[in-house]
């Protein structure tokens, strides 16, 4: 029987790593947590469950998921953000998986679900945004400062599994604004010299993709919202590689 070695990334993360935690209960053999120091209840709540926590300065999201990746024992990884958490059709399918043989090369995947602004958002291209979080330990590395990737040693073959990842994103459209400026910051590092009518030219594809194209309108005024805060972070991207 495979085991799986729950791999989170946390600073200030009280409002979400208790859900997070149990909705890990029967799926996660091992709970590694990464903790930037943070300044509310994080680490209190963590370790009321059965957790290896381990507290390290902050540099980027790649290098913090990685050291948690090295701390993990067991035969499989499963990436998990503090503000998300299983869906019970999908625990169902991890458990199922966890009573079979798998085989090296496979990595598996599924749907996350955003819940926004106390909606759960069905389209801008945030749903059904499909991602690999449980991989063979020792085969994958994260790559990138922000809106990282894994990268894989060999070859694999991805797996789809039944049930949602549910995200807890954005409680406010301030929330998701001050987090995307963020992110606009740090992305900007890895974008070539860009004009101001370039960035606005990017901008405006970028609202007319997620409302139109990504069939944003349908989800209401929020649709709306995320479109025009996408929008805004790629002109800020593009934008600030002027500076």
């Amino acid at each position: 029987m495979p085991t799986i070695s729950a791999v989170i990334i946390t600073y200030n993360e009280a409002a979400n790593i208790s859900r997070c935690l149990q909705s890990l209960t029967d799926i996660a053999d091992e709970t590694i947590i990464v903790d930037a120091f943070s300044q509310d209840d994080t680490v209190s709540i963590s370790n009321k469950f059965d957790v290896n926590l381990f507290q390290r300065k902050w540099d980027d999201y790649s290098s913090a998921k990685n050291f948690g990746n090295q701390k993990a024992t067991k035969d499989y990884i499963l990436s998990i953000d503090a503000d998300e958490a299983l869906s019970s059709e999908l625990r169902q399918s991890l458990l199922q998986l966890k009573t079979q043989p798998i085989q090296p090369e496979q990595v598996f995947q599924f749907n996350r679900r955003n819940f926004y602004c106390g909606k759960w958002i069905k389209h801008c291209g945030w749903y059904p945004d499909t991602k690999i979080r449980l991989w063979l330990n020792k085969t994958a590395h994260w790559e990138g400062i922000v809106h990282e990737k894994l990268n894989f040693s060999n070859p694999v073959k991805k797996v789809h599994l039944e049930g949602d990842l549910l995200h807890y994103t954005y409680n406010s459209v301030e929330h998701h604004k001050q987090k995307l400026q963020k992110y606009a910051k740090l992305g900007a590092s890895k974008q070539k010299h860009s004009s101001i009518i370039k960035a606005i030219i990017h901008a405006s594809f970028c609202f007319l993709r997620v409302y139109i194209f990504k069939l944003g309108i349908l989800d209401g005024i929020y649709g709306f919202s995320i479109a025009k805060l996408s929008s805004y972070e790629t002109f800020l991207k593009h934008s600030r590689t002027r500076l």
